[in-house]
Formats: structure tokens, C-alpha cells, sequence
């Protein structure tokens, strides 16, 4: 069966279904445009070719309250989101709900073929736990790099030896047969925050992880801002003036070698080691280490060792962020990653930094905060934008022989 002359308006009410389903032949109607018979048509047409379905928890007896949604038979979507140590996968509907969601260690330094290796042995167990005969239509994956979107690559990792210029896209879809899409983890982590923090849709959101690593996740209208070589957001690397610490990339002074999670610790075990009465040495020597959960529980004891470090690293990622607050007028700033284990502490000292700097040129209704998100949000991310670019770019119209 073919509509030549409805395609455009297939694509379009797709689209809106995808980004506000369930919703109503009324609202596609003040969203979309197009006359109301042209939408009851398409709605027919996409309900028979099994794109679409009627939901019934949402929809009355009345004809014109039917609200659609997609058909979750239309396959299933996988999300993979590495970060410097760990790996999350998991396995969603076309809806974005995940299924199933698992996580792993990992050793970046391995290199790509040992990784994808693992990858696929998950992706093995999720698919044959819950496939249920539906296919794999789309891989969405996030990476702790720079990335060539269109091409699907790492563009000079940090800390990834033998990622940078690996053929991601290509590995998957000759591996699964469908769609890939890769893309920065904190990129992907920024487009969940955004839908999930942004009911009235603000303009622009940015999204701070601090790990392993420090990257920026930007989005704009609803789009991720990638720059021009995938180095957008790679705040990680930015040098802070007169610091002497040696980065993993070469560099002095890196804000990643001053203020990331491992920075943090080796300077709690510093201080530590400096004063055996501190609390902070006691758990040191209990532990046989530090982690940012234990600074935080020494802050928490009044230890002015783990006070200091506290304020330090807020105030070092505040400088930062002020910066960038002046630069890109962000209605929303969100601090993600282990840091959050730091508490509130921390994210005084990143609020005070920040309004410091950026202040008067930010408006009444700026926010920073934690992110309230899932630790497995990149992977999430990684799923619905994968969701969204095989609607965007008309993927599973164009696979059914639809366009």
C-alpha cells in the first residue's frame, strides 16, 4: 500500500507521536499544522501498517478523545553508556522504557575489541532474556570522549588508547544490522536531564559530570550541541591558570587533574598522611584508602582537612561554571556524577562560586542543582537518542518500505 502524497505528513505526525505521545488527534492538529481530515487519515494509516496504536489506558469512548502512541511491537532499542570505569547496557522498547538495565566494571586502557567483546556478550543475555522474537532496530552508545557524531567515533580520547578513530557505527551495524549512533556520555546524560527537568522546555540546559572525568553536556532547543569536531562540552581540559597538577592527556593543570573524583582523593590521602590525628587518616587507615562518600562523612564530623577539600573542589568547578554561565545564559545547570556523593556541602560552595562570577547577568530563575537522576541516566540518554534519530531521520519508515 503506498500514500506518495502523505509522506511528509506521515513523517510529521510520527514525529509529534514520538515526542508527545500519547496525545490526541486535537493536538497533533495545533502542533503539526495540518487540517484535521489529513491527520485522521495518517493516523489510519500509520494505526494499519503498525506504527501506531490507540491507547486505551488514556482514551474515553468518545471518537475524538482516541490518544496514540507507538507500537511497542516495532522492536526493541539498546543503550550502552561507558564511563571511566564502569559500563551500563541496557536493553528498551521503542517507548525508551528500559526492560532491563545492567552494569559492569570496566578497563578503558584494554582497548576497543576487548570492551565490544563484553558489550556484545550483555547484549546477548538482554536480548535473549527479553527479545521475544522483536528485532533489534537501533543501538544508541555513549562514550567518555569527544565524538564524530556522523561518522561514529572517538576523536582524540584522553584517556582511551586505541578508541580514537575506532569505527563504532560501523562495528554495530555489521554486527546487529541496524541503525547505530554514538555519541559523548555526558551528552546523551544532558538530553535525559532535559526532558526529564524541563516541563516548560527552557532553552537551554547544561549538564556538569564530574567522575572520573569533568565533561559538559549542552543542549539547545531540545538539540545537543556538539561543536564542530564532537569537542563540545570538553570542559575536562580547560587549564587553570598558575596550577601545577599533571593531566592523563599531557597537560598542566587541567581542571579534570584539580577537581575530578580520583583528584579529589589523592589530595584527601595528601592531607591525611599529613595528620595521623585526623579523622580523615583514621578512615584512611581503616579503609586502606579514601573515597569522596568518606571526605564527606569526615566533613560531616567536623575534620578541616575534609571541610577544606570540600570547599576547594566546589569552588575550582564553580570558577568554571561561572565562566560558562556568562557565556551561554543556561536556565538550568545540573551537577552530576560520583560527586554528588560530596553533598551539600559541595554544591554550596559551586553556587556561591558561581553567582560570584556570574552575577548580575543571570536571571531570577537560574538553578543549579544535583542531578535526581539514575546513575544509569547516560545509558538512558544513549536509548532515546537513538529513539529519536531513527524517527528524525524517518529509519523505520524507510526499513518497512514505508518512504
Amino acid at each position: 500500500m503506498s500514500y506518495k502524497t502523505s509522506d511528509t505528513a506521515v513523517n510529521t505526525i510520527l514525529n509529534i507521536i514520538n515526542n508527545y505521545g500519547p496525545i490526541s488527534q486535537t493536538r497533533m492538529f495545533e502542533l503539526s499544522g495540518y487540517s484535521r481530515a489529513m491527520i485522521s487519515i495518517t493516523c489510519e494509516q500509520l494505526v494499519s501498517e503498525g506504527f501506531i496504536v490507540i491507547d486505551k489506558t488514556k482514551t474515553t469512548n468518545k471518537r475524538k478523545n482516541v490518544e496514540y502512541k507507538l507500537n511497542i511491537d516495532l522492536g526493541y532499542v539498546i543503550g550502552i553508556a561507558i564511563g571511566g570505569t564502569s559500563c551500563r547496557i541496557g536493553i528498551f522498547n521503542i517507548l525508551g522504557e528500559p526492560l532491563e538495565i545492567v552494569r559492569y566494571i570496566v578497563d578503558l586502557l584494554r582497548g576497543p575489541e576487548a570492551i565490544l567483546k563484553e558489550i556484545d556478550e550483555k547484549i546477548a543475555y538482554l536480548y535473549q532474556k527479553h527479545g521475544k522474537g522483536k528485532s533489534i532496530v537501533g543501538i544508541g552508545m555513549a562514550i567518555p570522549s569527544p565524538v564524530k557524531f556522523d561518522e561514529g567515533y572517538a576523536n582524540y580520547p584522553a584517556f582511551m588508547p586505541g578508541w580514537h578513530m575506532f569505527d563504532l557505527k560501523k562495528y554495530f551495524m555489521d554486527h546487529y544490522g541496524c541503525p547505530a549512533f554514538i555519541d559523548n556520555e555526558v551528552n546523551t546524560m544532558a538530553l535525559e536531564e532535559y526532558q526529564h527537568r524541563n516541563n516548560e522546555k527552557s532553552h537551554v540546559l547544561l549538564c556538569i559530570k564530574v567522575g572520573t572525568g569533568i565533561g559538559a553536556g549542552l543542549v539547545l532547543n531540545n538539540k545537543i550541541y556538539r561543536g564542530e569536531n564532537g569537542g563540545g562540552g570538553n570542559i575536562g581540559h580547560i587549564q587553570i591558570r598558575n596550577a601545577t597538577e599533571k593531566c592523563e592527556c599531557g597537560k598542566t593543570g587541567c581542571i579534570e587533574a584539580i577537581a575530578s573524583g580520583p583528584a579529589i582523593i589523592k589530595k584527601a590521602i595528601e592531607m591525611a598522611k599529613g595528620d595521623t590525628n585526623s579523622i580523615l587518616f583514621k578512615f584512611f587507615e581503616k579503609d586502606g584508602g579514601l573515597s569522596l562518600a568518606r571526605i564527606k562523612e569526615a566533613a560531616d564530623a567536623g575534620d578541616r582537612y575534609a571541610l577544606k577539600i570540600i570547599k576547594d573542589a566546589g569552588e575550582s568547578i564553580g570558577e568554571i561554571i561561572g565562566m560558562l554561565t556568562m557565556f551561554l545564559d543556561p536556565a538550568e545547570i545540573v551537577v552530576a556524577g560520583q560527586i554528588t556523593q560530596l553533598g551539600p556541602n559541595y554544591l554550596y560552595y559551586v553556587r556561591n562560586t558561581t553567582q560570584k562570577i556570574a552575577n548580575p547577568w543571570i536571571g531570577h530563575n537560574f538553578l543549579i542543582d544535583f542531578s535526581k537522576l539514575p546513575s544509569s541516566s547516560a545509558a538512558i540518554g544513549a536509548a532515546r537518542l537513538c529513539i529519536e534519530e531513527l524517527f528524525s531521520k524517518n529509519i523505520l519508515l524507510q526499513k518497512q518500505g514505508r518512504m
